[in-house]
């Protein structure tokens, strides 16, 4: 089972999609962390 995953750093939000095989799609948001992004990465993970 395969996902696919699009994640957008932004200013506000670090936002998450994740679309599965039988096609739903689920978003996630997580706070940016300026200077961090990774963090705001792996948190909306």
């Amino acid at each position: 089972m395969a996902y696919q995953v699009c994640i957008d750093i932004g200013g506000t939000f670090t936002d998450c999609l994740v679309s599965e095989p039988g096609g739903k799609i689920s978003i996630f948001k997580s706070p940016t962390t300026p200077g961090e992004f990774e963090k705001g990465f792996i948190n909306v993970l």
